[in-house]
């Protein structure tokens, strides 16, 4: 934050295991002109995972408790726009034990479900049995435990 800035008004709002953290500040700014309107912004929104810093500098026009709320506001508004927002979805890890003989049905099913579930997978290994380590969304569990001869472990 730039030692000259008048303001470095700061806002975040978390969500994390179903509670939402939200914190903001007007930093000297009259009350509720600062970080208010933009912590309203995000909430017309619906932006989660996010921190916001509005820096001003003063340059000698006094704007006025409405002025203050419009900037304020337009300013987080800007950022949210200018932000790459990507949607968060939450990915477990799972360990996939299987003989060699069901590799070929093992990665036709990741392979086909592949988009619908997320799936990234993190490690391979060949020894006695194939053993796998991937990332995806939870509701693969049900269908991986559906699937005959294979061991699944969520970690």
């Amino acid at each position: 934050m730039h030692p000259n800035a008048t303001h470095n008004v700061p806002l975040y709002r978390v969500m994390e295991n179903g509670q939402e953290y939200f914190k903001y500040n007007d930093d000297g700014e009259p009350s509720n002109t600062a970080g208010k309107p933009m912590a309203e912004i995000l909430n017309i929104l619906d932006v989660y995972n996010v921190a916001i810093v509005a820096t001003r500098y003063f340059g000698g026009i006094k704007l006025g408790a409405g002025g203050l709320i419009r900037n304020y506001a337009k300013t987080a508004k800007l950022a949210v726009n200018e932000a790459e927002i990507t949607e968060y979805v939450e990915k477990s890890i799972f360990i996939l034990d299987y003989d060699y003989e069901y590799t070929s049905e093992m990665e036709a099913f990741l392979n086909g479900n592949s988009q619908k579930f997320g799936i990234e997978i993190l490690e391979k290994n060949y020894s006695n049995r194939v053993t796998m380590k991937i990332s995806a969304n939870d509701e693969i569990e049900k269908e991986l435990n559906s699937l005959q001869k294979i061991i699944v472990i969520k970690m």
